[in-house]
């Protein structure tokens, strides 16, 4: 169902990876690793929360990117240019490159049951020398909710869905079977029974849109009109 989606998009898709020195390591970096999607020309929308060191929280200070199809070569430097903590999105530029993929970005509002697909590195790791480790994997999942949900004290519509993340997986964007971004994978919520069970959670691809729209970015290929959800208590 997904065969020809993963095929269409993986030129659009990246490996992004942000960085800080490590003062207690010299010549060390301290690194967050996630994914992102091309959404205009050397443009990348990717998880906020990834742009930030996990265990301190301050926000990183430089950013590398790889293209999916380029694996094995060096990757590039980023810059980051705009973030939204709140709806957990950011956008990237890659100043000295020539990505010009772009996705199809569908703004509509998505069913419960829809049928998903996500592609990106989630498990990425780095290598005892310090080499990035990718390996792109697809996962699909159904969206089994829509919930209210606060990073920093906002609260923000995203799609649930019945899948776990894993490390690298935040900004895999979330597609249908005709290749629509429909979303981003942002976090998850654990079980409030205190198990390891989790679940999935993917911003809409409305909050991806109107950042860029916000900040002037131009080129973004849009399937629809955006359209404004109202969450009720009993979904």
């Amino acid at each position: 169902m997904f065969q020809n989606a993963c095929r269409d998009l993986r030129p659009s898709i990246f490996g992004v990876r942000a960085m800080t020195p490590d003062v207690n390591q010299p010549g060390n970096f301290k690194m967050s690793l996630g994914s992102g999607f091309l959404i205009a020309p050397n443009i990348i929308a990717t998880s906020a929360h990834s742009m930030r060191d996990l265990d301190s929280g301050n926000q990183h200070v430089s950013f590398q990117v790889i293209r999916s199809t380029d694996i094995g070569q060096n990757p590039v430097d980023a810059e980051l240019i705009i973030q939204d903590p709140h709806s957990d999105v950011a956008i990237l530029r890659v100043p000295t490159a020539n990505f010009n993929d772009v996705v199809r970005l569908d703004g509509a509002f998505q069913n419960k049951g829809s049928m998903v697909g996500t592609l990106g590195f989630p498990l990425s790791d780095l290598t005892p020398n310090g080499a990035w480790g990718l390996i792109e994997r697809f996962q699909h999942a159904f969206i089994s909710a829509y919930t209210l949900h606060s990073f920093y004290g906002h609260n923000i519509m995203f799609y649930e869905t019945d899948s776990l993340m894993y490390g690298g997986s935040s900004g895999c964007p979330a597609f249908n079977s005709e290749g629509a971004v429909i979303g981003m994978q942002s976090g998850f919520v654990n079980s409030k029974a205190g198990s390891q069970i989790s679940i999935s959670l993917l911003a809409p691809t409305t909050s991806v849109i109107q950042l860029a729209q916000a900040n002037n970015i131009i080129g973004l290929n849009i399937n629809q009109a955006e359209i404004t959800v109202t969450v009720s208590n009993d979904n």
